[in-house]
């Protein structure tokens, strides 16, 4: 029984990425320092309407849409697998997520790095890098882009390393990544301040629906969950660039 036990911990573990439950532990933990000011004492069990108020605690917060979503996210994967009713599908808690996106949407400017620019990019690392970090970079440039992925996917989280000082046994993190992709685009004259490390993403994105491909198959490339998808294609962009 040990091993049964063991073994469906470890499966739990296996269906979502490390990232995501580093958020979804932070939600965890947001969602107890929530319920030990407003309920103290009463964690055991909560309802749909302390889901609502933990909403409105986070929105006052400043957080933006897409955390509070990813934090709700977070909940909705707890419940279920500490034997609890998942109370986050309720429709008002539904309701609240749908007005925190639309009261605080942006316009997300996020140049693509699509297929033809990547094909710029590439030769331009043996200018910007030392012999061993083009190597290295002209991969992860190639895989993220390929790969359609995230750069949490590919990347750590220290933040101490720099692209002055990358040595072989240093992590290779989201911001080395960006200021290298950066040092790129300026030595091509491109506004680099425009384009991130979600870039790829959603150069890929874009660069399959230029392609001809229909929206399932990108969304299914790209592992949507939903049509999010959709927000990825930039054609328009590109007559900017």
């Amino acid at each position: 029984m040990v091993d049964l036990q063991q073994e469906l911990s470890d499966l739990m573990g296996a269906s979502r990425s490390q990232n995501t439950h580093a958020v979804y532990r932070q939600a965890h933990k947001s969602f107890r320092k929530f319920f030990a000011i407003y309920f103290p004492g009463e964690y055991a069990s909560f309802s749909d309407e302390q889901v609502a108020l933990f909403i409105s605690y986070l929105s006052l917060q400043g957080y933006a849409a897409s955390i509070i979503c990813a934090y709700v996210a977070g909940l909705s994967f707890h419940l279920p697998s500490s034997g609890l009713p998942d109370v986050t599908k309720h429709f008002v808690v539904g309701r609240l997520l749908e007005g925190c996106r639309r009261r605080r949407t942006r316009a997300d400017t996020r140049y693509p790095v699509t297929m033809s620019l990547l094909e710029k990019l590439l030769p331009c690392l043996t200018r910007v890098c030392t012999s061993y970090e083009a190597v290295l970079f002209k991969a992860c440039f190639t895989v993220a882009f390929f790969g359609f992925l995230r750069v949490g996917e590919f990347t750590g989280i220290s933040r101490s390393a720099t692209v002055a000082s990358l040595r072989i046994n240093d992590v290779l993190t989201r911001r080395t990544f960006t200021e290298v992709l950066r040092k790129c685009l300026s030595f091509l004259n491109l506004p680099a301040s425009r384009f991130a490390s979600h870039s790829f993403r959603i150069g890929a994105a874009t660069s399959a629906a230029m392609a001809g491909f229909d929206a399932s198959a990108i969304q299914r490339m790209g592992r949507w969950a939903t049509d999010t998808h959709t927000r990825y294609v930039r054609i328009n962009m590109l007559d900017e660039l």
